[in-house]
């Protein structure tokens, strides 16, 4: 099985090109105060180097940042007078990345802000871009959630749905992405205590889970979520949540000596970047493969307001949602490993019928089967909500387990022309529940090295 899609992988990547891949590091965004300031900007390679850039916008009463494939940059400044007063409007860019960081913006929309509300976090998920604000003063609780196109100019945006109504008054200040999950972390004012939320954004309004097993969000792998727990005054240990239930296990890794502030994680390199939060500043340090950190430095000469993101394509994403099968689930893929030529990734379906036939396949395009459109809807087969995601140019059957779980282990070919490329992959598994027999799962996007 894994040699027949090894070799059906070769014959596949005959027509592909490589593609120059981003720089690894890490970018840092930061204002000088909490409350406006002129926002520093300054990247941090995965050997630890710094060099700092020049921020192009003027200076905001509130912002937040997001990075897509470390490619392209999200942004949205608030134009409002300086000091502690609620903000006005939003203005929301897309900046495409060039070299030493300079900036192609262009403005996607504007949101009104009737209640005076700071911006508060950012994140990309499928063909939007979520943000999360604050209503003025912090003691209120509204947490408002909405979206706009990545794509569209001119948007004028509204709210998708109130948090604090939902009974998660908390003040959401960072927001992280696996493609279809968002996650939004929030910090409690008074008697309200701290929050991790995900989002399910493959259906609208999201499907909103309380995650109650970290403490703060960090970063993503595997498409689960790194954060962390205290375990000891001034040390931490790192853990990894399922995006669905919560559920977190230690990561194999040295403690930290305080309690981080933000991280951010590449999975390319294994290595994890800290952020400190100290009166004077933030000092940063890097975490090695080797379980050894090293201290950065001290970078931002106030820290207030930093962000960290980390400049690399996440090597899997996650899109588009299964249909319901028998036992009132809609099946979901997760994957181990990398994909990077000369290397294996093991694909895993969840959540099917226990005894099922599965099947698994994987195409070079999301957009099209030949000529036929995707995603294509399985209304026209007798699959009522069901969508081929990903084209099966290449297929392999499975017999899920006991517990709905199946796997598939995928060898890369070691080519160069995988490198740049981006593999689709979707499953389908049987059932009783439609006329046609199957239903489909969400899908994966791989992006090689």
């Amino acid at each position: 099985m894994e040699h027949f899609l090894k070799l059906a992988l070769g014959i596949l990547l005959s027509a592909a090109t490589s593609a120059q891949m981003p720089p690894d590091g890490f970018l840092i965004v930061g204002r000088s105060t909490m409350w406006g300031g002129t926002p520093d900007a300054f990247f941090i390679s995965d050997t630890g180097a710094i060099s700092f850039r020049t921020w192009p916008t003027p200076a905001p009463t509130s912002m937040a940042v997001a990075m897509e494939d470390g490619e392209v940059l999200y942004f949205a400044n608030s134009a409002a007078p300086s000091g502690f007063g609620p903000p006005g409007p939003f203005s929301f860019y897309r900046a495409t990345v060039g070299p030493n960081l300079s900036l192609q913006v262009t403005l996607l929309g504007t949101y009104s802000n009737p209640t005076g509300s700071w911006i508060t976090a950012l994140a990309v998920a499928g063909d939007n871009l979520w943000f999360a604000t604050r209503a003025h003063p912090f003691q209120t609780t509204s947490a408002l959630v909405g979206t706009l196109s990545k794509t569209q100019t001119n948007q004028t945006i509204g709210t998708v749905m109130d948090l604090g109504q939902l009974g998660y008054p908390q003040t959401f200040i960072e927001a992280r992405s696996n493609g279809r999950d968002v996650f939004l972390w929030g910090y409690g004012m008074s008697t309200i205590p701290g929050a991790i939320l995900s989002l399910d954004t493959s259906v609208m309004p999201p499907v909103v889970h309380l995650l109650p097993s970290l403490y703060h969000t960090g970063s993503i792998s595997n498409g689960k979520l790194i954060g962390y727990m205290p375990v000891a005054p001034g040390a931490a240990q790192f853990t990894l949540a399922d995006p669905l239930t919560g559920a977190a296990e230690p990561i194999p890794m040295a403690y930290y000596a305080v309690t981080p502030d933000s991280l951010g994680y590449n999975p390319w390199t294994r290595t994890l970047l800290v952020r400190d939060f100290y009166p004077n500043g933030s000092s940063f340090d890097i975490l090695w493969p080797n379980s050894q950190w090293q201290h950065v430095g001290s970078t931002l000469q106030n820290g207030m307001g930093a962000f960290l993101l980390p400049i690399h394509e996440e090597p899997v994403i996650i899109y588009g949602r299964g249909c319901t099968n028998a036992t009132g689930n809609d099946p979901r893929m997760t994957w181990t490993g990398l994909p990077e030529r000369g290397g294996s990734v093991t694909l895993t379906l969840l959540r099917a019928e226990p005894g099922s036939l599965v099947l698994f396949w994987l195409g070079m395009s999301r957009t099209s089967w030949g000529s036929t459109p995707l995603p294509l809807d399985g209304a026209l087969f007798g699959a009522p909500g069901c969508r081929l995601l990903a084209a099966p140019d290449v297929w392999q059957i499975a017999v899920s387990d006991t517990n709905g779980v199946a796997n598939l282990n995928v060898s890369l070919p070691n080519d160069p022309a995988l490198v740049g490329l981006h593999l689709f992959a979707q499953t389908g598994s049987t059932t009783t529940v439609n006329p046609f027999g199957f239903v489909t799962s969400d899908a994966l996007e791989l992006r090689c090295r």
